[in-house]
């Protein structure tokens, strides 16, 4: 599949990258918009030692098109809106339900998390039902 890309400091490039398959609790996506924010342009323009290659976005929605074992709240088709960054679930601030403050943070969350693509692997705990 195509993805957005960080190839070089200011620089952004479309590369091909393997396509996802579902693992036990988690759900495979096919996005359908992704936005670019602010720590996306930063993260571009200043590189923040990022390798080359690396799937640039964080915040995006999509329709659950696999699901893997052990993942019972959603269906296929469902559209969901996904959290900007992947909670740790252990720490105390998760524990006391403020999770947007993770203190964390697990691999795969902002700036860079791979989300400028068709489609993209993710825990199913990170997404949100979306009407309609």
């Amino acid at each position: 599949m195509k993805a957005a890309a960080f190839k070089r400091q200011n620089e952004m490039g479309l590369i091909d990258a393997p396509i996802p398959k579902a693992g036990a609790g988690e759900v495979v996506l096919k996005v359908h918009n992704c936005g670019i924010c602010g720590s996306n342009l930063h993260a571009c323009q200043y590189g923040f030692g990022m390798p080359p290659d690396s799937i640039m976005g964080h915040e995006f929605c999509g329709e659950i098109c696999e699901l893997g074992s052990g993942v019972r709240n959603y269906t296929i088709g469902q559209r969901v809106a996904v959290l900007p960054f992947a909670m740790c679930g252990e720490c105390e601030r998760c524990k006391r339900g403020i999770d947007s403050l993770c203190q964390l943070e697990r691999p795969g969350s902002r700036p860079v998390a791979g989300r400028l693509c068709r489609v993209r692997r993710l825990r199913g705990d990170q997404s949100v039902s979306a009407a309609g």
